[in-house]
């Protein structure tokens, strides 16, 4: 047996009891089989060895000790065998069944949900039995699909008191002193525009047209003139990373009386802002840019539909003043959306869920709705103000964050190019147009009955952007260098880019962060811990919708085979399911010759195990479409 050098990783497990080590560093994964597996659990950060035991074996990982435990609660459902308790997870990514003490008061049934506290050794590893905590209850305003998500991914949830307490003593009125010191823009026709649903306000835009050019101003809520660093405020900010959206309420980074008051662009309420000045010239050119502190009073606080409704009909009644902004940042967008084109970004279509909950959050109904002008007016210009930002700063010896996206991994293009063949879609990977080959796909389905099985496997192969100390690249949008900017209410890197600019706008030094590598890591962490949870959420309130529609026949599209089976999506209901090879096909291209990536079948929904949230479908007899 050979030892190598000493590593650091976090742990990726699953149900099937081995797991992988995800690297601190750009080397691979490291395979850890079941035995080592059983010392941890998904998400700890652990000390280990690679080993090889013999020249033609492959590397597996010996773990020495968990220096950071991704855990320390777990939930689960209680088994009892031979008067012993025996503790299944419910969270797929860990696998193993444990031994747990339940106080004899403690009457539990089958599909009740308890949580237990982790019990581990001096070096971190698993200890049993755990130890029973609580028996899950679902706060009011919250499905239990929420609060199991929250316990899963162990969300922070109340404010501490001194973050309460810090928060109580901002002032809500602006102090006279301060608006002197800002640009006054109060008579500007500023306006927010959001979804029907929007929970924060954190932006505002006001569009001019001139002979030559286009005016720009994105105007963001100033959050760090109240969020200081090192402040309580802050460091909870920090420990959250963002803002946690779920079906019926928010985990917010920050306290409601900033989220919801003192940095929300409400309407005609004077609010401090840092504003993006552009002035774009008809080709979608920056030809000036100013960056700068001041005050705005929102005009109004329109949604999309609203807006849309305007450009279709000019039926909707706004101010003159609105409705010239609105026209212009109508032109605008065609100009910006025309150079987006040309840089060659992604053009994924909009083919966006439109979910509907019930007053308990019990998902009723799902519609769909293209994406519409009057959203791409807000991306567009969110992206210019951005990239403004980013070109900005990176001039400057200050410390920034930039949103690094990497292009999809080989075999990810190798499937696309297999895709791009079936079109008949002539590719040359060796030019380096790796944009050009998705476009190339989604452009020629995008009048196609199978659009949004090309839209779904192009976003699939891509890889997971994250934050980085580093100028990056961002390969969706075809940009050299990009950060976030535009929802310092939501996310800490907005807040950290909005400190290094103020500080450039003032010429001071800007607070230097001892580690920004690790800010990076830890923030692109919470950020994927939030969307875990939002989406464990979703899933299991789908299976709960789903699974009174027993029996009913659904169009399909084939999206993966393997030996287990078939996965089907089914649009219309945004939703994927599995069709077992005892009831599908028996191997991998064989019994079943015509039922291939894309093929689209009608099937019946046969069951849902909502315990694990999967849904299954057979095959309608006669069902098979291989087009």
């Amino acid at each position: 047996m050979r030892n190598s050098e000493i590593y650091k990783g976090r742990i990726s497990s699953n149900r099937r009891g081995f797991a992988f080590v995800l690297s601190d560093d750009s080397s691979p994964d490291t395979f850890i089989p079941e035995r080592e597996a059983k010392k941890v659990l998904h998400g700890d950060f652990v000390l280990f060895k690679k080993i090889k035991r013999g020249t033609r074996d492959r590397w597996f990982g010996k773990i020495i000790r968990v220096l950071e435990p991704g855990k320390t609660k777990i939930l689960g459902r209680v088994v009892r065998n031979y008067g012993i308790y025996g503790f299944e997870p419910i969270q797929n990514s860990i696998g193993n069944f444990f031994s747990v003490e339940i106080p004899k008061d403690i009457k539990l049934s089958s599909d009740k949900i308890i949580e237990c506290e982790v019990v581990r050794d001096q070096y971190g590893f698993l200890l049993h039995p755990f130890i029973f905590s609580s028996v899950l209850q679902a706060k009011p305003g919250r499905t239990i699909f929420a609060e199991t998500a929250i316990r899963n991914h162990e969300l922070p949830v109340q404010f501490p008191d001194n973050v309460k307490m810090e928060a109580d003593l901002l002032s809500e009125k602006i102090d006279s002193s301060v608006i002197s010191k800002r640009r006054d823009m109060r008579d500007m026709p500023f306006v927010t525009i959001d979804g029907q649903n929007a929970k924060d306000y954190d932006d505002a835009i006001f569009v001019e047209k001139k002979p030559d050019y286009f005016n720009l101003y994105v105007a963001i809520a100033d959050v760090a003139e109240f969020v200081k660093p090192f402040s309580a405020l802050d460091e909870e900010a920090r420990n959250r990373g963002t803002s946690v959206y779920f079906s019926t309420f928010v985990l917010p980074m920050l306290p409601e009386k900033l989220s919801n008051n003192i940095c929300s662009l409400k309407p005609n309420v004077d609010r401090l802002v840092v504003v993006v000045h552009c002035k774009i010239d008809y080709e979608g050119k920056s030809i000036y840019q100013e960056f700068f502190e001041a005050v705005i009073c929102s005009k109004g606080r329109l949604n999309y539909r609203q807006v849309q409704d305007y450009y279709n009909t000019g039926k909707y009644q706004v101010p003159s003043e609105i409705a010239n902004s609105l026209k212009a940042q109508k032109v605008l967008f065609d100009i910006l959306y025309e150079a987006r084109k040309e840089r060659g970004a992604l053009n994924i279509d909009g083919f966006e869920p439109r979910y509907s909950y019930d007053n308990s959050g019990r998902l009723i109904s799902v519609d769909h709705e293209e994406r519409n002008i009057s959203q791409g007016v807000i991306e567009e210009c969110m992206i210019f103000a951005n990239v403004a930002i980013a070109n900005f700063v990176k001039e400057t010896d200050l410390q920034m964050i930039y949103r690094h996206h990497p292009e999809p991994e080989s075999d990810k293009l190798f499937h696309l190019k297999e895709e791009a063949e079936k079109l008949n879609l002539k590719t040359n990977m060796d030019d380096n147009s790796i944009s050009k080959l998705c476009n190339m796909i989604l452009e020629n389905t995008s009048k196609n009955e199978k659009k949004h099985y090309y839209s779904l496997i192009i976003k699939r192969a891509q890889s997971l952007a994250f934050y980085s100390a580093s100028r990056s690249n961002h390969f969706g949008l075809a940009l050299n260098s990009y950060t976030h900017f535009t929802s310092p209410i939501r996310r800490y890197c907005d807040l950290m880019v909005h400190r290094a600019l103020k500080a450039k706008i003032h010429g001071k030094a800007s607070e230097e962060e001892p580690d920004l590598d690790s800010l990076c890591s830890m923030i692109s962490r919470y950020e994927r811990r939030a969307e875990m949870a939002t989406r464990d959420e979703l899933l299991s309130l789908k299976c709960e919708f789903m699974s009174n529609k027993i029996g009913e026949e659904f169009d399909g599209i084939v999206s993966a085979i393997t030996d287990e089976g078939v996965t089907v999506q089914i649009f219309s209901h945004s939703i994927e399911g599995f069709i077992p090879r005892s009831v599908g096909t028996k191997r991998r291209n064989s019994s079943r010759p015509n039922i291939n990536h894309g093929s689209i079948l009608k099937v019946v929904l046969q069951d849902v195990d909502v315990r694990i949230n999967k849904i299954f479908f057979k095959l309608k007899k006669g069902g098979r479409d291989g087009r």
